[in-house]
């Protein structure tokens, strides 16, 4: 139906925290520093 079966957020991408399942880590290991993101440099 329009309205999700489940209010959890790892069962459904309806809600605030359903972002999570999209998210991925991001290792900047070995990466020059001039090409850091600014706030790690």
């Amino acid at each position: 139906g329009p309205y999700p079966a489940s209010t959890n957020f790892g069962a459904t991408s309806v809600g605030t925290m359903a972002i999570r399942r999209f998210l991925r880590p991001v290792c900047y290991q070995n990466l020059p520093g001039d090409l850091l993101p600014v706030d790690l440099r």
